[in-house]
């Protein structure tokens, strides 16, 4: 296939997917194709630019979901999704690698890191609060589901569920770090104070 073919093709994904209902089975389908368009340097540039909206279903994605692994073990991709032209491509991508932070290779996981940071020192620190609330709230269902199971229940499902969250807890402990750099506090400090008459 040529690239014309290449983006007509996407066009056309892009439309039957906006063509039908939402729920939770089609998310994680529809997130499934998008990962693996994602991963493509050939695929990537042509995915239709309000299509990276979907990531937004990031928590519907199975933990053993091979397409979602696959790109989070490629150190390419923040520095390609930065530059797509849908603007919330980048924090909705971050979000998604908060919630596997402990999972993400040390490369991955430093330009996760740096990218954050760089939230805070810009316009979209608020973003920051955000992938707190990501993390918290996916912490509190595995800790329900986990309350499903006897305490240090062997079942396996239970045992990928305290995985889960310890990795949900560095996730929190790095984002509060975070937080608590002077860069981000100076910030928040200059953003609240009310202006000078």
């Amino acid at each position: 296939m040529d690239d014309d073919q290449t983006r007509k093709l996407c066009v056309d994904w892009a439309s039957s997917v906006d063509a039908i209902e939402h729920t939770f089975d089609v998310q994680k389908a529809v997130l499934a194709v998008l990962f693996g368009m994602i991963n493509s340097p050939r695929w990537r540039p042509h995915i239709v630019p309000d299509k990276w909206k979907l990531l937004e279903y990031f928590t519907s994605v199975p933990d053993d979901s091979q397409p979602l692994r696959r790109c989070l073990d490629n150190p390419d991709l923040t520095d390609a999704i930065r530059d797509v032209e849908y603007p919330l491509a980048m924090v909705l991508w971050l979000a998604l690698l908060w919630l596997k932070y402990t999972e993400l290779i040390p490369t991955v996981r430093e330009q996760l890191e740096a990218a954050t940071k760089e939230l805070v020192r810009g316009s979209r620190k608020t973003d920051l609060d955000m992938y707190q609330l990501v993390v918290e709230a996916e912490l509190r269902k595995a800790e329900e589901k986990l309350g499903n199971y006897n305490t240090w229940s062997t079942d396996s499902a239970a045992i990928e569920l305290r995985k889960k969250m310890d990795c949900l807890k560095q996730s929190k402990e790095m984002l509060s770090a975070i937080k608590e750099l002077p860069s981000y506090t100076n910030a928040v400090a200059g953003s609240s104070r009310a202006p000078q008459e």
